[in-house]
């Protein structure tokens, strides 16, 4: 079961790098404003959901936003629980596949590499300790006006979590 989430996974990770490779961008291409992935993200709490440990699904509860703005020739990325903004955590990145720290938080041991195989599609792997415990993809809409983000442990990739934000005006 595990080994065929885990292709299932990775099936879907190529196939979204396929379909979006109608503009290549070049790694480390500075970050603007004209960049689909960058602005303000609401999650959709009713199209979201997460896979529990008894393989239920699970929705969210809490309304969150992410934004992604350029910074530099790079980006920073933040998250906001709405209901708690002394929750909010951001960290700087460049899209380079180099690593960078505190993606959660500081004190936890954590660096993440992140690429960007188009304008519409990137990846994120965090390690913690060295040893790989997230997978992240970020998709665009062909639209811009939706971010799907879809997160793994690579030890247990059937349970993933898949979340819908809306663009922000």
């Amino acid at each position: 079961m595990r080994k065929q989430a885990l292709s299932i996974a990775l099936i879907a990770v190529a196939f979204l790098m396929a379909i979006s490779f109608e503009t290549p961008r070049v790694f480390g291409q500075d970050a603007d404003s004209k960049d689909p992935i960058v602005g303000t993200w609401k999650l959709n709490l009713a199209k979201s959901s997460s896979v529990g440990a008894d393989g239920a699904l699970v929705r969210p509860t809490r309304p969150a936003t992410r934004t992604v703005t350029a910074e530099g020739d790079g980006y920073r990325m933040a998250t906001f629980d709405d209901a708690n903004p002394a929750a909010a955590r951001s960290y700087f990145f460049r899209s380079d596949g180099k690593e960078y720290p505190d993606p959660h938080g500081p004190g936890r041991g954590e660096v993440a590499n992140h690429w960007r195989p188009s304008p519409y599609v990137m990846m994120r792997l965090v390690k913690t300790n060295g040893k790989p415990t997230e997978w992240v993809t970020y998709a665009v809409s062909a639209d811009g006006n939706e971010l799907i983000t879809t997160m793994w442990d690579p030890a247990t990739p059937e349970k993933h979590m898949i979340q819908f934000y809306d663009r922000q005006k």
